[in-house]
């Protein structure tokens, strides 16, 4: 069985990770990337190294729209398995007595959250290029999400041949909150 290490997003940690684990997979993938990357010059250095774009230019437009239908399934797992089960949630509700319709929106609420990304619906389009482009017999995929909330979703999937690794988001969010924090200082004095 070929391994494949896929990455929802290319930016310099995922460059830097893509180049010290190139040995130990048959491919690394990614679908998206940051604007540096998204140069189609650069992309034949990619391919040289061993760095590969997948997108949907080479399937039929249809299988886009698998994405538009996995989202929602993912989502109403993740508000049932990880957000009504939460201690902190159900205090939340006992504590201000929050009827069915209030809790309903309270969990639209956090569904929201993955929708305030730029790039709305990348983890499932990630998803239906693997199912597309590597078959599960043949193929290991791990899948590094960009977003740490694309995680948490993706962690709702059942998939035998899809591994889902966190490491990327996680580093991404360990540097995107010291920035928010200085722009969030910014503003207020400004």
């Amino acid at each position: 069985m070929k391994k494949v290490l896929f990455f929802d997003k290319l930016d310099y940690i995922a460059l830097i990770l893509a180049i010290i684990l190139r040995p130990f997979f048959s491919q690394i993938v990614f679908r998206n990337a940051n604007q540096l990357f998204k140069n189609i010059k650069l992309h034949r250095y990619l391919n040289i190294i061993g760095i590969k774009w997948i997108s949907f230019r080479e399937l039929n437009y249809k299988v886009y729209g698998e994405s538009h239908r996995l989202r929602p399934i993912l989502e109403k797992k993740y508000i049932k398995h990880q957000v009504s089960n939460n201690p902190y949630v159900k205090d939340f509700i006992d504590k201000f007595n929050l009827n069915s319709k209030q809790i309903e929106k309270l969990y639209l609420c956090f569904r929201q959250d993955f929708y305030l990304r730029r790039d709305v619906n990348g983890e499932t389009s990630s998803i239906i290029l693997i199912k597309n482009f590597f078959s599960e017999r043949d193929f290991r995929v791990y899948f590094l999400p960009y977003y740490h909330l694309s995680y948490l979703l993706l962690k709702e999937l059942n998939e035998k041949n899809i591994k889902i690794i966190g490491f990327h988001a996680f580093i991404n969010l360990i540097i995107e909150f010291p920035i928010q924090f200085f722009r969030f200082i910014l503003i207020f004095f400004k």
